[in-house]
C-alpha cells in the first residue's frame, strides 16, 4: 500500500486590524501609531485628559499584554473644577456583524470583562467649599490585572482578534465626569479611550510529554483512546447495504492522551482495519489524516464557518497482522505558525476550534458497495509547550507576539 505523503498547506491571515475611532462627546479614541513608527512610552492624549501606560517593552504598535498580565499606568488631568469623579476601565468585548446589501442582517455583542478603578471622587461643591487649583496637573497612578477567565465563565478569556464579520478587542477607557454648572444640569462626560491588545499564552498540561514515535511502545501505552470511526456508504443503497457494510468492515484510530498538543509536534497514531475477509481489507488504501483549523462566527441565526487545512500526515508502516486485521503506523504534524494557533473561544459569538480529520477508504473506482470511514476529531491547541519550573511564572504572563503577525 502507497503511504499518503506528507505536504505542508500554505495559509495566510490578514494582517492585525486598524481599531475604529470612535468619538464620544469632549472626548476622542486616538488612532494607533503607525507599525514601522515604534514609540518609546505608551501616551495617549484628549484635550483634557492624558493616559501614561509607560515605556514600551514590546516591539508591537500598541500596548500589548499577557495572561493575567497587570495593566499599571497613570492618568492626569489639567484641572478638577467641577469634577465629580474620574474613572479607569478596562474591558474586552467580542462582536459578529453580518450584513447584506449595505443591512445589518445579524448583530451580537457580549461584554467579556469589565475592571472598573475609580481615581478621584467629589461631591457637589457647597457654599464656601474648597475648589481645586486650576490649571494644575493632577496625576493618579493606577493598577488592573486582567482576569483568567470571562466574567461569570470558567472559559479563558480569547485573544484580539478580527475577522470579516467579528471582533474580539479590547480596551482601556479613562472618564472624567463633571458636574453641571447649574444644579440641574445634566452631567458632562468626556472620555479618553484606547485600544490594547492581549494575547495570552496557553500551555500544554504540567505532566504532558510530546508522545513517543515507537509504534510498538506506543501500542502498549496506557494513555490512548480508541475512537471507532463512523462508516458512510459511497453508493445509493445506503437504506440497505448499511448495516451490511457496518459489519463487515470496522475502522478505528488510536491516539495518544491528552488530546492537547502544539504547532510543530508530531502526533503518533495507529489505523486498524478489521474483517473476516483479509481481501476486503486489503481494498482500503486511501487514507488520509489531515489537522484542520475551523473558525466560527455567530449571531442569532446567522453563521460564518471557514475551515483552513494546517497540514496531512504521513504514513510510515502497514502490518498484516492476520485474521483480516490490518495495522497502519502513522504521525501528524501539528501544523500552523508556532506560537500563534491554539483553541479558543468567545461567549459562543466566536470561535477557533482544531480537530483531526480521518478518512479511510477504497479507491473511487472500487467503492460502489464499500464503505468509507469517516471522524472529526476534537483536539485542544495550546501556544506554547510547557518550560521548566524556572522559567514557568516569567514565561506565563508575557504575550505571544506570534499573533501579532495575525496569524489566528
Amino acid at each position: 500500500m502507497a503511504a499518503p505523503s506528507y505536504t505542508d498547506s500554505e495559509h495566510t491571515s490578514p494582517a492585525p486590524p486598524p481599531y475604529p475611532v470612535a468619538s464620544t462627546h469632549g472626548g476622542r479614541t486616538p488612532s494607533l501609531p503607525p507599525s514601522g513608527d515604534l514609540p518609546d512610552s505608551y501616551i495617549f492624549r484628549s484635550q483634557r485628559i492624558q493616559l501614561d501606560l509607560g515605556r514600551r517593552v514590546w516591539p508591537v504598535r500598541a500596548p500589548c499584554y499577557g495572561y493575567t498580565d497587570q495593566i499599571g499606568g497613570s492618568v492626569s488631568v489639567t484641572t478638577l473644577e467641577h469634577v465629580k469623579r474620574i474613572d479607569v476601565t478596562v474591558e474586552g468585548i467580542v462582536e459578529a456583524l453580518f450584513t447584506e446589501r449595505g443591512a445589518t442582517v445579524g448583530f451580537e455583542r457580549n461584554a467579556l470583562f469589565r475592571r472598573l478603578v475609580t481615581l478621584y471622587t467629589q461631591s457637589r461643591p457647597g457654599p464656601g467649599t474648597t475648589t481645586p487649583i486650576p490649571n494644575r496637573s493632577y496625576n493618579y497612578p493606577f493598577s488592573i490585572t486582567f482576569p483568567a477567565t470571562c466574567d461569570n465563565d470558567t472559559t479563558r478569556l480569547p485573544p484580539s482578534f478580527t475577522s470579516l464579520h467579528g471582533e474580539v478587542r479590547y480596551c482601556i477607557r479613562v472618564e472624567m465626569i463633571r458636574w453641571g454648572l447649574r444644579r440641574r444640569e445634566r452631567r458632562v462626560c468626556m472620555t479618553l479611550v484606547v485600544p490594547i491588545l492581549y494575547f495570552p499564552r496557553s500551555y500544554t498540561p504540567v505532566s504532558h510529554a510530546q508522545p513517543t514515535l515507537n509504534h510498538e511502545t506506543f501500542m502498549l501505552l496506557g494513555d490512548v483512546k480508541d475512537i471507532h470511526l463512523v462508516p458512510r456508504p459511497l453508493s445509493k443503497c445506503e437504506g440497505k447495504c448499511k448495516a451490511h457494510m457496518s459489519a463487515d468492515v470496522q475502522a478505528k484510530i488510536m491516539l495518544p492522551l491528552p488530546l492537547v498538543t502544539t504547532s510543530g509536534d508530531h502526533v503518533p497514531f495507529t489505523i486498524t482495519i478489521d474483517s473476516q475477509s483479509s481481501a476486503l481489507v486489503a481494498l482500503y488504501t486511501d487514507i488520509t489524516i489531515q489537522h484542520v483549523k475551523i473558525r466560527e462566527t455567530k449571531a442569532h441565526e446567522r453563521s460564518y464557518v471557514r475551515e483552513t487545512l494546517l497540514s496531512y500526515s504521513r504514513v510510515h508502516d502497514a502490518k498484516q497482522m492476520g485474521g483480516g486485521v490490518q495495522v497502519l503506523f502513522g504521525e501528524l504534524l501539528i501544523g500552523g505558525v508556532p506560537g500563534a494557533e491554539f483553541s479558543w473561544s468567545a461567549r459562543g459569538i466566536m470561535q477557533v476550534r482544531h480537530v483531526i480529520k480521518v478518512s479511510v477508504r477504497p479507491p473511487a473506482g472500487l467503492s460502489t458497495n464499500l464503505s468509507v470511514f469517516e471522524a472529526a476529531i476534537p483536539i485542544v491547541v495550546v501556544s506554547h509547550r510547557r518550560p521548566s519550573r524556572h522559567n514557568l511564572e516569567a514565561d506565563v504572563a508575557a504575550p505571544a507576539l506570534e499573533l501579532t503577525a495575525g496569524r489566528l
